[in-house]
């Protein structure tokens, strides 16, 4: 959990082109943020009466298993060309039991009250498949609330003018493996009546070879 609320807290592809120990700044902040593993979701819901108000919410979805996001942890925990922990290479070489993606939802007052509806928003959350495959559907979730500078908070936090977020992280079975087959994935989700969708391209998530999930 630790790795993955640091992770939310690229063009020859940077992170092909050299250790990842060796990755700039840049390359760390295009993957984290805009990346075949990461990037802005879209965000909407029912216009109503009243509802007839823009949607400020925003979210970024991460997955965060897959190899070069969390080679992307180690490099910013070690900094650039740093020495690699013992324990960050055993994080690194264990194959993960599960998918886990990660959502941060941010932008409007109400965004930091998410946490408290986490076994809600699971009941909701997805990863859909092409060709009519069954759906995964989330096993888990752990929900955080983050205030405007990044820090943790406790308890039920009211609404924020000042900003503030959640961060939802969801674990899926790999019981229905997801493979080069499925070409295309979705990862849906509602949350405080927004649905919010994230579209991930197999063909784009292979790294050194291998699909990376």
């Amino acid at each position: 959990m630790a790795f993955v609320l640091s992770a939310v807290c690229v063009a020859a592809n940077g992170w092909e082109s050299s250790e990842f120990t060796g990755w700039s700044d840049q390359t760390l902040q295009e993957l984290l943020a805009d990346s075949p593993w990461a990037g802005p979701a879209t965000v909407t819901r029912p216009r109503t009466p009243s509802t007839d108000t823009p949607v400020i919410d925003k979210a970024v979805v991460t997955w965060t298993t897959a190899l070069p996001m969390r080679q992307a942890l180690v490099r910013q925990a070690v900094g650039l060309n740093g020495t690699v922990t013992k324990d960050a290479a055993t994080y690194l070489s264990l194959t993960p039991n599960s998918y886990v993606v990660a959502l941060l939802v941010s932008g409007a007052p109400s965004s930091v009250t998410y946490a408290a509806r986490a076994q809600e928003v699971q009941k909701e959350t997805f990863i859909m498949r092409t060709d009519g495959r069954s759906p995964l559907g989330a096993q888990t979730v752990e929900a955080q609330a983050v205030d405007q500078t990044g820090k943790l908070l406790t308890g039920s936090p009211a609404l924020s003018p000042e900003g503030g977020s959640t961060l939802f992280v969801f674990q899926f079975s790999k019981g229905l493996e997801l493979t080069m087959i499925d070409r295309e994935v979705e990862f849906v989700t509602k949350v405080g009546g927004h649905t919010i969708k994230k579209k991930f391209k197999m063909k784009d998530m292979v790294y050194k070879g291998e699909l990376a999930l």
